[in-house]
Formats: C-alpha cells, sequence, structure tokens
C-alpha cells in the first residue's frame, strides 16, 4: 500500500450515514462501499439496492422514537464505530399563506436537519472508536447566506454549523473530531425543481466560480478525507464544495 493509500484509507472503517437512499447520501454510501468500508445507512424508504451496505435500516428521522430504534440497532449490531455521517436533509420552501401550515413545515425541518443530527451524537458519542472517530454534518451554504422564501432550512443550516463547532469542543476529549461540509447547489431530487427551470439554472449556475452545478459525486473527496486519517488535525471547521459561490464577489 502506498503512502497516499495509506493515509486516506478508510477501509473496514464501520460508518453509519443517515438520508443513505438517494441525492448526495446515496452517492457517498457508495462511495464508501468502493472505498472498503462497513457501511451502515438509514433513511425513510429503503433503496432498491442495498448490495453496499453492511445493514440498511429504515428510520423517519422527525421522530425521536425512530432515531432511538436506530441508535439501539446500531449499537447492538457493533461493538465499536468509527464515522458518523449527518448527510439526511429537506427543504420545505415558505410559501404557504397558511400559518399553521409555515411553523409545522418550520418544525419538521428543524426535526430532520437540525435536532436528528443532535439526537444521533448524543446516542452514538460514547460507541466511537477510542483510536479516534469522526462526525462529518452535511450543512449547506445556507449556513452563510439569507435564501429567500426558506427561514427553516437557513435556520437548520445555520444551526447545523455551530452544533459542530459546539461538540468539536465537547467531544475532543473523546478523540472525535467533528466537521461541517457545505454543499453549494447539487443535482438531486432536492433541487430538481430549479435545475429543471431555465431561469432558476442560470441564476444559480452565474452564482459559481466553477460555471456549472455540482453533482453528488463532488461530495464524495471531501467525506473520504474527513473520514481518514489524513485529516485527523482537523476539526471545528467547515470545508465548502461550492463551486466557489461564497467565494464569488459581484455577480
Amino acid at each position: 500500500m502506498s503512502y497516499t493509500d495509506k493515509l486516506f484509507s478508510i477501509d473496514g472503517k464501520k460508518i453509519v450515514l443517515t438520508g443513505a437512499s438517494r441525492g448526495i447520501g446515496n452517492a457517498i454510501a457508495k462511495a464508501l462501499f468502493q472505498c472498503g468500508a462497513k457501511v451502515i445507512g438509514c433513511s425513510r424508504f429503503k433503496p432498491e439496492d442495498v448490495s453496499y451496505f453492511d445493514e440498511y435500516h429504515t428510520v423517519d428521522l422527525e421522530k425521536e422514537e425512530s432515531i432511538n430504534y436506530f441508535i439501539r440497532k446500531v449499537i447492538e449490531n457493533n461493538s465499536v464505530i468509527d464515522v458518523l455521517i449527518n448527510a439526511a436533509g429537506i427543504t420545505i420552501p415558505n410559501v404557504s399563506e397558511n400559518s399553521e401550515t409555515t411553523i409545522k413545515n418550520f418544525d419538521k425541518t428543524i426535526a430532520i436537519n437540525l435536532k436528528a443530527s443532535f439526537l444521533l451524537i448524543e446516542g452514538l458519542k460514547n460507541n466511537f472508536n477510542t483510536k479516534g472517530g469522526s462526525i462529518i454534518n452535511i450543512s449547506s451554504i445556507a449556513q452563510y447566506t439569507g435564501f429567500p422564501n426558506n427561514p427553516s432550512y437557513t435556520a437548520s443550516k445555520g444551526g447545523l454549523k455551530q452544533l459542530t463547532m459546539a461538540y468539536a469542543n465537547d467531544l475532543a476529549d473523546k478523540n472525535i473530531r467533528v466537521n461541517n461540509i457545505a454543499p453549494g447547489y447539487i443535482k438531486t431530487k432536492m433541487t430538481e425543481k430549479s435545475y429543471n427551470d431555465p431561469k432558476l439554472y442560470k441564476k444559480r449556475l452565474q452564482h459559481t466560480l466553477l460555471n456549472r452545478w455540482g453533482k453528488p459525486e463532488d461530495i464524495v473527496g471531501g467525506v473520504i478525507y474527513l473520514s481518514s486519517n489524513a485529516s485527523s488535525y482537523i476539526t471545528g471547521s467547515t470545508i465548502l464544495i461550492d463551486g466557489g459561490w461564497i467565494s464569488k464577489g459581484m455577480v
């Protein structure tokens, strides 16, 4: 094994991954499997192909009892884990004139995008490999910017950024690193409405320096890096994978 292969190796690592059925989470799962990791996946609906998972569980991240069930199963089936990746996320644009609906959507978004990550970290923090663990939260450029008509999504991702830094402090003595990946606009089921609208597609495109939308596979390199020993001195940080969106000035 070459020096770089050893440095970035995640072979044999047990990795818990939420939102694994599609989009960014599914691309991550396939890449981790190809790198030799043991992937313990979950999502609300099980994907048709689970061949690249060591375990798969159906979990409703909006419900605390469902998350607690998943935590119990992970602990029962695995003596230790090495990495936790909180990749699940939803967005519900604030287009309703009904305040009750708006509040309900806000609560749902916060529950899945933020509270679920908190509960999983709390539930699994004592079951990491003592030689060194890694927690990776998949956030968004929305943690830095205010997007129109979507206060719940922006608030949830801003909160996830702060949660990452807080746990980086709290878990350092357990030798667990906690970091954040903030993607830009990635072509997934979540963003297909914007992608398929010529006006919105162009508007998002113009915000990037690389002049293209991202693909789920673009997130994989950052995840492998933060899962491996190559990032052993990185904690409490955010890696932007946004095609230069945040760095671009005048558009």
